[in-house]
């Protein structure tokens, strides 16, 4: 990997951690959400005019990803409402992976080797314990906003792919 490949990377891990502390900072979450989204469109749109619109075959997809990520948003306003941002994203992020390879193997026969099985489990891992604290269980309602909203970022993530 170059290094300014890793460099876009990082940024845009950065940008994303920075738009969901946004959002969890926020007094109406779904609005806010709403307005970094209108705002990343129109910043979006010059670079849409400039590649041209996609192929035919790809708008069922793209109709498809964006009724689930509407769900994904009300879901995350839901979780930031009634959960800490230190528990909600590290079980919204760290679930997902685990039933993308899961739901890839069941759903089209993606075989990952044991290896891989293990470097799957080890992120997915390592990121929950991010968010793992003796009073997790307490927050109920934002863990069900955020598993809900794991389950949505695998639909979005096979549909993405």
């Amino acid at each position: 990997m170059t290094w300014s490949v890793l460099f876009l990377v990082l940024l845009g891990a950065l940008l994303h951690a920075s738009w969901n502390a946004l959002v969890k900072s926020s007094t109406d979450k779904t609005l806010d959400t709403a307005l970094i989204h209108v705002l990343c469109s129109i910043l979006a749109l010059p670079v849409c005019l400039y590649v041209g619109p996609p192929s035919p075959e790809s708008w069922p997809y793209i109709l498809g990803s964006l009724v689930v990520h509407v769900g994904y948003y009300f879901a995350l306003a839901g979780a930031y409402k009634h959960g800490d941002l230190g528990l909600t994203y590290p079980l919204m992020r760290g679930t997902a992976p685990m039933l993308v390879a899961i739901a890839s193997f069941a759903l089209i026969g993606e075989a990952l080797s044991v290896l891989a099985w293990m470097g799957v489990a080890c992120i997915c891992g390592g990121v929950l314990l991010l968010g793992f604290t003796t009073a997790w269980w307490s927050h109920r309602k934002a863990i069900v906003f955020a598993l809900s909203n794991a389950v949505l970022i695998a639909i979005y993530t096979v549909i993405d792919a």
